[in-house]
This record gives C-alpha cells, sequence and structure tokens, in this order.
C-alpha cells in the first residue's frame, strides 16, 4: 500500500530526529571516554546536552501537530453509490423496444370501445333496412349492418399506427427519464466529492503549516543545545588539558623526590599517576643505585651467573620496575661489580622511562597534544640496546 503524504513526512522528521541524536551520542561519547580531570559541574553539563531532550516550545508544536493529524478527515465513502449503480444497470439492462397490441391497455379500451359503436351501427342499420322492407328480414339489411360494422372496426385498426408511435415516444421517454435521474445522482455525488476534498484540502494545509512550524522549532531548539554542547565540550578539553600538565609537572616532581630519597605525599603520588608501592620499589632503585655508585663498582664483588641474567632479563620483559628492585635485592647482598652496577642502572633508567611511557601512552589517549611520542619509541630501542650489552659483557667475563 502506497504512503501517504502526511506519512511520508512523519517518518522524514523521525528519521531526521533520531540520526542527529545518534550523531550527537556518539560524538560526545567517544570524546568523554577519553577526558579526564573534568570538574563535576562539567560532567554534569556534558551529560545534559549529550542527550537532547526537546523543549517546552517543541513538545507544544509536536502536540499541536498530533492534534492537527488526529482530525484528518476518513476515507471518502458515496451516500449516492448505490442509487448510482442501480439506475446504471436499469440502463445497461434495458430491453429494446417491441409493440403488442394485445398487451396495450388503450388499445384494448379503443377496440371494446369500436366494437361496441360498430355493433350498435350494424343493429341500426339493419333495423332501418327492415323498416323499408315492411319488417321482413332480408340479405341486404344483414349485408348494410355488416359493413356499417366492419366501418368501425377500420376506424380502429385506423388507431393502430398512433398507437405504436405514442408505445414508442413512451418507450422513449422512460430511457430519457432513467437517463436523468442518472445524471442527477452524478450530480449530487459529484458535489459530495467536492466537498469532501475541499474540506480534506483544508486539513492537509493545516498539517503543513504545523509541520513546518514543528520543524523549524525543533531545529533551532536542537541547533541550541548543539551549541551548548560544543561550549561545554570546549571547557572539558580545556580542563583535560590542565589535567595532563598538573599530572606531568607532578610526574616530574615525585620523580625527583624519589631520586633525592623523598617519598611523596599521597596527594602527590596520585596526581603524578604512581602508586605508593611503584614509588617504594623507585625509592630503593634509586638508593641502591646512589650506594653502587659511593662503592665505586669495582670487582670485588661477585658476578651475575646466566641464571641470575637470564631471570633478570625475563623479568624486565614484563616488568622493569620490579626486575629494578630484584637488581637492588642482589647488590645489597655483595653483587657489585661492573656488571651488577650497569644491570642496576640500566633497570632504574628503564622503570623511570617505563613510568613515562605509561603516562605518555595515557596521555595520547585522551588526545593532549603535548606528547613527544618519539621519547616513547626511543626508549624502547635503548632497552633493547641495554640488554644486548649486557648480555655480550656477560658472555665475555664467562669466556
Amino acid at each position: 500500500m502506497a504512503s501517504t503524504y502526511e506519512e511520508d513526512l512523519k517518518k522524514k522528521n523521525q528519521q531526521a530526529a533520531q540520526e542527529q541524536q545518534k550523531s550527537a551520542q556518539q560524538t560526545v561519547s567517544a570524546s568523554n571516554n577519553a577526558l579526564k580531570g573534568l570538574s563535576a559541574n562539567t560532567q554534569q553539563n556534558l551529560a545534559n546536552y549529550q542527550t537532547y531532550k526537546p523543549s517546552d516550545a517543541v513538545m507544544n508544536a509536536q502536540a499541536a501537530l498530533n492534534n492537527v493529524n488526529t482530525a484528518k478527515p476518513g476515507a471518502y465513502a458515496s451516500q449516492y453509490d448505490a442509487q448510482i449503480q442501480d439506475i446504471y444497470n436499469k440502463i445497461m439492462n434495458r430491453q429494446d423496444f417491441s409493440y403488442d397490441l394485445n398487451a396495450d391497455m388503450l388499445y384494448q379500451q379503443y377496440k371494446d370501445q369500436y366494437q361496441l359503436m360498430g355493433k350498435q351501427a350494424m343493429q341500426d342499420t339493419m333495423g332501418q333496412a327492415v323498416a323499408l322492407t315492411g319488417g321482413y328480414g332480408n340479405s341486404y339489411a344483414a349485408t348494410a349492418g355488416n359493413q356499417a360494422y366492419q366501418g368501425y372496426l377500420q376506424q380502429l385498426n385506423n388507431k393502430i399506427p398512433d398507437l405504436y408511435a405514442l408505445a414508442y415516444d413512451q418507450y422513449n421517454q422512460e430511457g430519457q427519464d432513467l437517463l436523468n435521474q442518472y445524471d442527477t445522482a452524478m450530480g449530487a455525488e459529484n458535489a459530495a466529492y467536492g466537498r469532501y476534498q475541499d474540506q480534506y484540502n483544508q486539513w492537509l494545509n493545516e498539517y503543513q503549516l504545523a509541520n513546518d512550524a514543528y520543524n523549524t522549532e525543533r531545529q533551532w531548539d536542537y541547533s541550541q543545545n548543539q551549541d551548548a554542547l560544543a561550549y561545554w565540550q570546549g571547557i572539558a578539553q580545556q580542563e583535560n588539558a590542565d589535567y595532563w600538565q598538573g599530572r606531568d609537572q607532578a610526574y616530574q616532581t615525585a620523580m625527583a623526590m624519589l631520586q633525592a630519597g623523598q617519598l611523596p605525599g599521597d596527594d602527590m603520588l596520585y596526581a603524578a599517576g604512581l602508586s605508593p608501592e611503584d614509588a617504594e620499589t623507585l625509592k630503593a632503585l634509586y638508593a641502591a643505585q646512589a650506594k653502587a655508585s659511593r662503592g665505586g663498582g669495582g670487582s670485588g664483588g661477585k658476578a651475575w651467573t646466566l641464571e641470575m641474567l637470564d631471570q633478570f632479563n625475563a623479568l624486565y620483559a614484563t616488568d622493569p620496575i620490579a626486575a629494578a628492585a630484584l637488581a637492588a635485592q642482589w647488590t645489597s647482598i655483595g653483587y657489585r661489580d661492573s656488571h651488577a652496577q650497569g644491570a642496576n642502572y640500566y633497570a632504574g633508567d628503564a622503570a623511570s622511562r617505563k613510568e613515562q611511557e605509561k603516562f605518555d601512552a595515557e596521555t595520547a589517549a585522551a588526545g593532549s597534544g603535548f606528547l613527544a611520542i618519539d621519547r616513547a619509541i626511543n626508549a624502547a630501542k635503548k632497552v633493547e640496546e641495554d640488554a644486548k650489552k649486557i648480555e655480550e659483557a656477560n658472555k665475555k667475563k664467562n669466556g
């Protein structure tokens, strides 16, 4: 079944609204998932404007449109259709003209009348003829009487063409009457349908006006919502940038404190993105490095075994900070030769760079725009080169 004009408009409006809302939700959701450091007010406004909510003016326009749609005229129903069909059938099924004297009542009246007058004339003529012959009947009287009777029958026959013409005219008049009735019924039908069309066109005009008013109001209201959403997205981006800048500064400060042997407070660690456990490990690592550096790192200490080197390399590949802690532990129990010191240094440096890489990755995901991606790539290359140096040094030592 073909859709109507108003149904097409309704579908078009619904599709446009759904596409706009879906696009807005996808855009805002993707952006919000990467943002950090947003204030409660900013988060609330982003949530408020992320999903479009029609204003009272839009809802009123929608209600007005619904009211007009409810008043839509029903399908046209003809009150003359049965009458028109009946007359039409009579016209199309009408028999051709035929004339039957015996079925013609007027002819029967004329027949009775002329036969009566013929008999009367026959009797009068025969009576007159008998009187002329002295009261005796004779053949002349009978012949004269019969002639008088036949004369009236001839007059009756002379009426037949007139009666035929009269019947034919009556047949034609009946046909014309049916045509006139058909024209009258069709005229009434056309007038009724014209009134229905006027009513429907008036409703359609009102519907189009209400629909245009609704679309205009909704588009303006939606644009206002999008403007507000864009404004708060800008605020969110700024707060996000401030957050990552503050975290970068906090990280640098925390690492400096750890290198100096100081443990930052919980607030500082949280701002720097470091856990208390990582901070303790890094503090111990830097302390071990400083101690090894003061000890000179000569060859008096014990060298790492191949098993220890394999253990360190395997742990370093998955958790540099844990590997650094392990190297610091070995250093504290007498493994102080150049290989141990070098391993501690590389592990400590890698632990710091690993923390920086984590920070950079998080910052990149948030789209802060101030990252040094090359730094993470170069750090990874440096770790790989250092591991090769340690392996080559152990090979030479164990010759």
